[in-house]
């Protein structure tokens, strides 16, 4: 497998916890299983990453194809406590060390125009070859458009990249479009799977 270049998601690998940890809590806070949030989140999802709907319109509109508009108040305080994420310091280091070992990375994210911004000002996006965000682009993971503009910057050929996400959904089309899915849960499990597809760390 020649592997030239690792994408990365930003939230839940880069920065913050991965998507797991907020689904169990939303869960428990609304008592419903996982799988039912996910279906939800995942099926409207696009209207927020691609400027449709502001956040607070989206989670309105989840709460209520959940079922769960009583809990409307009580939902947006456990947003608003949720601890700020930081960045993964081990993920970045682990970055820079691809880098020097001479692949090309990037960040393929679903984001806001304004997130993205905040992201190619801040200190870690010297790391990147380059960065993708859904709302600048108007595709959104996993759909193959947004890949393809992904390879495009990265000078390289789909099945010569890598590509780490926090959820499955993001990685649904990796065998349609031609990538290698990474699904991250944590640091250690990272390092293993990159070393299994040949990655020199």
């Amino acid at each position: 497998m020649n592997i030239r270049a690792i994408g990365f998601d930003y939230g839940g690998v880069i920065e913050g916890d991965s998507g797991s940890v907020f689904e169990k809590g939303v869960g428990d806070l609304l008592g419903i299983d996982k799988e039912t949030f996910k279906k939800v989140y995942f099926e409207n999802n696009f209207l927020v990453n691609t400027g449709q709907l502001s956040w607070e319109e989206f989670w309105k509109k989840v709460l209520i194809e959940l079922g769960k508009t009583e809990k409307t108040s009580e939902f947006f305080e456990f947003l608003k406590n949720q601890p700020k994420p930081r960045i993964n310091e081990n993920i970045v280091q682990l970055i820079s060390k691809l880098k020097s070992r001479g692949y090309k990375v990037g960040i393929l994210s679903n984001n806001s125009i304004e997130k993205a911004q905040k992201i190619r000002s801040s200190e870690i996006a010297k790391y990147f070859d380059t960065m993708v965000f859904s709302e600048e682009v108007g595709y959104m993971k996993p759909q193959p458009g947004i890949f393809e503009i992904f390879i495009k910057n990265l000078n390289i050929k789909i099945e010569e990249l890598a590509f780490v996400d926090d959820t499955e959904q993001s990685l649904k089309t990796a065998k349609e479009v031609g990538f290698h899915p990474i699904l991250f849960t944590d640091y250690e499990n990272l390092v293993k799977d990159l070393q299994f597809i040949g990655i020199e760390l």
